[in-house]
């Protein structure tokens, strides 16, 4: 079977200090499909620097109805920072994800964040991502290529990309099919969160298209979804000469 997107959900998160850390973002989800794996990608722009810095929030975890999900990678760039997480399993019902913003250096967080959630059906339970790698830049090409094993198995990439203060179109322009394109933040703390996905054997080149003649920061996780074992049973007709 191959794999097939299913469901995807978002959350905007703007914090200007009003509450200590840490901060606690929910986003209800409700997916009970077959051999499910749910991503998740967490922008981040912390106000200044990035997540490296001891005195910005960064994010802590994530859980799925209460449950640790797996972290994958994190990759950033001039200050904007894309998290992944993944956990397989359908959510049985209304389940929630819940991301945990913190650093124990300080009180206070000011910070914008996207959250970005996707669900994908048909996906190997005991050894869903075959691999991963990722790609920065300051362009307004952000692009990355990972290349499929199977034709069953899916591309995916989570990317956060820098609107700041410079207004543009944002467009896929790769070979995915766009699942979000969630805009999030104000003034120069804008940022785009991304998700695109892609099913077929070969190089998978995940792209955007960022109009005008500004070139922005931008940071992409890509993986590669391993498709689960065919489960139709083999039957054979033996027939008596």
């Amino acid at each position: 079977m191959a794999v097939a997107y299913s469901k995807s959900y978002e959350l905007d998160v703007v914090e200007n200090a009003s509450q200590e850390l840490p901060y606690l973002a929910t986003v209800a989800i409700d997916d009970d499909a077959a051999n499910l794996i749910t991503l998740v990608g967490v922008t981040l722009y912390p106000g200044v620097g990035n997540e490296i810095a001891f005195d910005v929030v960064a994010v802590e975890g994530v859980t799925l109805g209460g449950d640790a999900m797996t972290y994958l990678m994190t990759v950033f760039k001039g200050g904007w920072t894309v998290d992944i997480y993944y956990k397989v399993g359908a959510t049985g019902g209304s389940k929630d994800v819940v991301v945990t913003y913190n650093n124990p250096d300080i009180i206070y967080g000011v910070f914008t964040s996207s959250i970005v959630i996707g669900t994908y059906q048909g996906v190997d339970q005991s050894s869903p991502i075959v691999e991963s790698t990722s790609a920065t830049g300051l362009n307004r090409n952000p692009e990355g290529t990972l290349t499929s094993d199977s034709a069953d198995n899916a591309i995916v990439d989570l990317t956060v990309i820098s609107r700041g203060t410079t207004r543009f179109t944002l467009t896929e322009d790769g070979d995915g099919t766009n699942r979000k394109l969630n805009l999030v933040g104000s003034t120069g703390a804008l940022h785009y969160g991304t998700l695109t996905d892609v099913v077929g054997s070969g190089a998978k080149t995940m792209s955007y298209n960022i109009s005008g003649t500004t070139n922005k920061n931008w940071a992409m996780g890509l993986l590669e979804l391993k498709a689960a074992a065919d489960s139709t049973p083999l039957r054979m007709l033996m027939g008596i000469g």
